[in-house]
């Protein structure tokens, strides 16, 4: 069911970032996501599920909208912003109105909930049904490697905070992300040793961050080369992708290529 409404989704969540510049959650962050999502219910025992085909559907809204909201309202508490897109959408869209379930809806408002505890998310196994679950598992693997070290700098810039309080504000978040997601894939062990990479990945490039020098450092001169071209000069990422590469790195040179690489 979810082949069908596939077109329609993309292209609704197309039109919610036109004229909205932010790379790191637009419409190709929602792409991936949807993408993580079926890897994970790959991993799923699919015969727990009431019915497979509203589970899918489901859950391919969610994560076509689930950052929508950030359109506008570009802080943390976007989820209720997301969910009257959502809801204006399928308006114009009765017949999926009819299909989509309210777990759904729910996921759409609560998935920028990084607390994971005060909704319960991981007292019960990983089931399909479970919409909320699979997308915040799947929107936090967007947030590892080295694209999630870009994403968090980018938004993180865009939210007015300052390059020096970056690191340690990432680090809480993303220990968060990350207890969620291994307590819940634990019993998918290829896929959990992945994400436990990518997550060290990022994980040690801000824990070195925060060690250097925060006004000198390359990380400080990646800090203000996203602020530039991204934030004030609103440039995409293919810009920024020839400024990396184009800058005398030492330290991070290794860094910027795996990053231009995953760009």
């Amino acid at each position: 069911m979810e082949v069908s409404w596939l077109e329609k989704v993309e292209l609704a969540c197309r039109q919610a970032f036109t004229g909205t510049h932010i790379p790191s959650h637009d419409f190709a962050h929602h792409q991936r996501v949807w993408n993580y999502a079926l890897e994970i219910t790959r991993n799923l025992d699919r015969s727990n599920s009431s019915n497979n085909d509203q589970a899918f559907l489901n859950l391919l809204v969610a994560c076509y909208f689930h950052d929508t909201g950030l359109t506008i309202n570009p802080g943390e508490d976007h989820g209720a912003d997301s969910l009257r897109i959502l809801e204006k959408w399928m308006e114009s869209n009765p017949n999926l109105k009819l299909l989509l379930s309210q777990s759904a809806l729910d996921a759409v408002r609560l998935h920028d909930d990084k607390s994971y505890k005060q909704q319960g998310l991981n007292q019960h196994p990983l089931s399909l049904d479970n919409t909320l679950a699979i997308l915040s598992i799947a929107d936090d693997m967007d947030a590892l490697g080295y694209l999630g070290i870009l994403r968090y700098t980018e938004i993180y810039l865009m939210r007015g905070i300052a390059a020096q309080d970056l690191p340690s504000k990432v680090a809480a978040n993303l220990e968060s992300r990350f207890q969620f997601m291994a307590q819940t894939i634990k019993s998918m062990p290829e896929l959990y040793h992945h994400q436990r990479q990518r997550y060290e990945i990022t994980l040690q490039f801000f824990s070195r961050w925060a060690k250097q020098d925060q006004i000198n450092s390359e990380y400080a001169t990646f800090a203000a080369l996203v602020q530039s071209i991204v934030v004030e000069q609103k440039l995409d990422w293919k810009l920024l992708s020839t400024a990396l590469q184009n800058h005398p790195w030492t330290d991070l040179k290794q860094f910027t290529q795996e990053l231009v690489a995953e760009m």
